[in-house]
């Protein structure tokens, strides 16, 4: 069994842009800020964009991309992240 390790972050969120998209009532939206990991001096760049749908009483999230830009972190670090994108953007 493989185990990940969840990594405390901080999310500052510099923009948020929505517009209607779609027949459905649907919503694109884009975000993007800085992601400042626990015990790293540079944070990271980073922007999510996600098509939400809207159902009776509630949002869904029918597609979402996200995409970090590398700061100065050690290696290991920054491959982790790469390959699970272990923080949520939208928090």
């Amino acid at each position: 069994m493989i185990q990940k390790k969840i990594l405390q972050c901080k999310h500052d969120i510099s923009t948020v842009d929505c517009q209607p998209s779609g027949p459905a009532s649907g919503m694109l939206v884009f975000v993007s800020g800085n992601l400042q990991l626990a015990g790293e001096e540079h944070a990271l760049k980073f922007s999510q964009v996600c098509v939400l749908t809207l159902y009776p009483m509630s949002w869904i999230t029918e597609s979402a991309a996200s995409h970090l830009v590398p700061a100065k972190l050690k290696a290991p670090l920054l491959a982790m992240l790469r390959s699970s994108w272990a923080c949520n953007a939208l928090k």
